[in-house]
């Protein structure tokens, strides 16, 4: 879908190029070339990394327990100062 996106605004930029239309409008086109590409790239790198090992192993997440204690141990540590 995106690549359709991007030849509809690709043919659009060079028509307008080729017919010397208004400023205005290559800006714009270059602008929707520009976000189509981008948009491109994404898909690509999502594509790239969807098999890859996540980010926060789950060994690594605490529980909401662990993060009371961890808290609370600080606080009592915090008060002694």
């Amino acid at each position: 879908m995106i690549l359709c996106w991007f030849a509809g605004d690709l043919f659009k930029t060079t028509y307008y190029i080729y017919t010397k239309s208004p400023a205005q409008l290559i800006i714009c086109s270059f602008f929707l070339l520009t976000v189509d590409t981008l948009i491109l790239i994404q898909i690509w790198m999502y594509k790239q990394n969807k098999n890859s090992k996540p980010i926060i192993a789950d060994d690594m997440v605490m529980s909401a327990d662990q993060n009371l204690d961890r808290i609370d141990e600080n606080s009592r540590l915090a008060s002694y100062e």
